[in-house]
């Protein structure tokens, strides 16, 4: 069974609203919108592409801490693979061991 539990990529962004005072962004996947940005923000368009991004993110991520912890034996004391594995079970909710045992 899949633990994973957010709306598979890829997804996409488009503005249907640019006014001087802020911005509208749809965030969307094939299957359905998945939010709206509407924000003031100087940053929304990059804001919306950064969130667009995460499912390849965490899939690529995932992969890497999975071929960091074989690279090396004493990989586990590593900053950067400890640090990895916190942003993936932060990203899914998830431990570790479960996102590993489901892919």
């Amino acid at each position: 069974m899949n633990q994973l539990k957010h709306t598979p990529g890829p997804w996409k962004t488009y503005k249907t609203e640019e006014v001087e005072t802020h911005l509208d962004i749809v965030i969307e996947s094939e299957l359905w919108t998945l939010g709206w940005l509407y924000s003031e923000s100087k940053n929304a368009e990059a804001n919306a592409r950064l969130i667009s991004c995460a499912p390849e993110m965490l899939e690529q991520l995932i992969d890497l801490y999975k071929m960091m912890g074989k690279l090396s034996p004493d990989i586990a004391t590593d900053t950067l693979y400890h640090n990895t594995g916190n942003i993936i079970e932060k990203a899914t909710g998830l431990t570790i061991d479960k996102v590993l045992n489901d892919k």
